[in-house]
């Protein structure tokens, strides 16, 4: 078990598994996997069995207003390598323009039900974005930090 453990009420304990990805590709990509934050590793072992339960995600840049101004951004959990795609599964979708603002950009956030997507311990989760129309704020190329989060039973 590791330190970056939450336990909440409602849904127990909750593992966030968090990724980045630093510059955005200026032309369409597929599937691109993001890397474990401060590391160059693209997926993280889960500790126990559980289920996915949700993905967050926020697209930022430098400059004070970086919310995304063209393009899109849909990013997807994988485990194993293998995106999990099925519709009613966890996809945040950031288009510019029509996304809720945070603090310092564009974000989304999309959730599943518990045991919908079952992992198990020693799983390796990761998370891989699309982009379309060459995403850009005002500030160039935007960042991405997203969180798969995983309900431990």
């Amino acid at each position: 078990m590791t330190a970056k453990q939450a336990f909440d009420g409602k849904f127990g304990q909750l593992v966030p598994f968090r990724f980045q990805y630093v510059s955005i590709p200026m032309t369409n990509a597929a599937n691109t996997d993001m890397y474990v934050f401060g590391t160059t590793e693209k997926a993280e072992v889960v500790p126990g069995d559980g289920s996915l339960v949700g993905i967050t995600a926020l697209v930022s840049g430098s400059a004070a207003n970086s919310t995304l101004t063209t393009g899109s951004f849909v990013a997807r959990a994988h485990v194993d390598s293998t995106e999990i795609a099925t519709v009613g599964y966890p996809s945040v979708t950031i288009v510019a323009g029509s996304s809720s603002h945070a603090s310092s950009g564009s974000s989304g956030k999309s959730f599943a039900d518990a045991n919908a997507i079952r992992l198990s311990a020693g799983d390796r989760i990761g998370i891989s974005f699309t982009t379309t129309g060459c995403p850009m704020m005002a500030s160039g190329s935007p960042t991405i930090l997203a969180t798969a989060w995983v309900m431990l039973d």
